[in-house]
């Protein structure tokens, strides 16, 4: 397990300065992305308002025989589909910032796991000898008991990795 010891205080977990200034870029990205958004949406309401009083066609666009109506059909689904644009990419760089923030959760649980391992090794093996040791004492053959011994090891090993890995995460505040 000592190569999967990487870290050394819990500090060790954070973000690195690379991942701060992405997180950082990607929130820039964000209002910028807001105010564009912003606009095409106001331009999609100034487009609606002009056209309010224009006659429409049962396809549901505007009249083309005025030079307003030829105009609004032009633009509006030009208008529409960079709000659409915006709003998919502004998921895509939330998303992201979500995924980065997550790091250094993935970062802790992977320690947690590993400790949780290491220390349950250490306990099951404690357990397992002082098991043997009583079996000599009581005078039960060791043979005997084998193929009970070793499913028991493996349960418990299984039951105590389990608990202190709860246990780290809910230290960690993982959980």
């Amino acid at each position: 397990m000592w190569p999967l010891r990487t870290y050394s205080t819990t500090d060790d977990f954070g973000l690195t300065t690379s991942e701060h200034s992405e997180v950082n870029d990607a929130r820039n990205k964000i209002s910028t992305i807001q105010r564009s958004l912003t606009k095409s949406e106001q331009r999609i309401s100034t487009l609606e308002k002009m056209g309010q009083n224009l006659r429409r066609n049962n396809n549901g666009d505007y009249d083309a025989r005025s030079k307003l109506g030829k105009k609004l059909n032009k633009d509006l689904p030009r208008a529409h589909a960079m709000a659409f644009h915006y709003r998919n990419e502004l998921a895509g760089v939330a998303k992201m910032i979500v995924e980065i923030e997550e790091i250094p959760k993935t970062r802790s649980l992977k320690w947690a796991s590993s400790e949780a391992f290491r220390i349950s090794n250490r306990l099951t093996v404690i357990v397992f000898c002082l098991f043997l040791l009583l079996i000599i004492v009581v005078g039960i053959e060791p043979e005997s008991v084998w193929m009970r011994a070793g499913g028991g090891w493996a349960i418990f090993l299984y039951i105590t990795t389990k608990t202190y890995k709860r246990m780290y995460a809910k230290r960690l505040k993982i959980l």
